[in-house]
This record gives C-alpha cells, structure tokens and sequence, in this order.
C-alpha cells in the first residue's frame, strides 16, 4: 500500500484550510470551516497513525519526511487534544469570550464615568445648535 500521500496530507491540509478561511464572509463560516479542516485533518492524522503501526515507519518526498512511531505516538496525542476534544474546546472559548465581553462592559463602564458618555456626533453638532463635547467632563 501506498501511503506517500499521508505525510504532505498532514502538512498542506492546515495550510490550505487556514488559507481559505480567509475567503469565508463572517466568523461563524471560519469557525465550522475550521471545525471541517480539523477534522480532516484528524482523519489524514488516524490513517498515518494506523499505517505506521501496522507496518512501519512512512516515508514521502523521497525521504526527506518521515513518521516513525515516536512521532505517530505524538501525533495521536495531539491528535487527541486538538481534535477529538472539540466540544471541551468550544466551551473554554465560550466561556473566554464571555469573561472577556465581561471586561470589555467593566472598562466601557470606568470610561463612561471618568470621561462621560458618548456624544451622538449626527445629533450633536453645530448645524444641529447643539455643542459637541470634547474630552474630560468639567469638573463643576
């Protein structure tokens, strides 16, 4: 059996997955779009490992790569931390996001009272005879 291909798999897949995410119109079409690659990825990764220990080490571009069983061993372990566990994954940055959007409404906060709140620049202007407010509130 052939298993050339499996080496370059490993190597390109990330690669053009994460280039083409690039093109991808919003967040959530990255996300499921990586959430696709990594599991290709993980298949490619399953193979390579599967290979390795039913027949030995894999080599491809004329040696120059190589999976022996100490990187199959390590590539299974990465494997399972980056691939299998998605859903832990999902809710550590679920739960980071929330802890950050927290911080972000603390310092919007502090800021509204050291400098005062936003001013509506459309409603707040001269042709409008309303003052536009610049930097710190007075102090009165």
């Amino acid at each position: 059996m052939c298993n050339e291909w499996i080496l370059p798999m490993l190597v390109l897949l990330p690669a053009l997955f994460a280039g083409a995410s690039l093109l991808l119109p919003t967040a959530r079409a990255v996300l499921r779009f990586c959430a696709a690659g990594t599991l290709a990825v993980a298949a490619v990764a399953a193979v390579g490992i599967s290979a390795v220990f039913r027949s030995g080490p894999v080599f491809a571009a004329g040696n120059w790569l190589m999976l022996d069983a100490l990187s199959a061993y390590h590539l299974a372990v990465l494997a399972a931390v980056f691939d299998v566990d998605q859903k832990a994954n999902a809710e550590v940055a679920g739960q980071f996001h929330a802890a950050a959007a927290a911080s972000l409404e603390e310092l919007l906060a502090r800021a509204r009272k050291e400098f005062g709140d936003p001013v509506d620049f459309d409603a707040a202007s001269p042709a409008a005879g309303k003052p536009v407010r610049f930097g710190r509130k007075s102090a009165r």
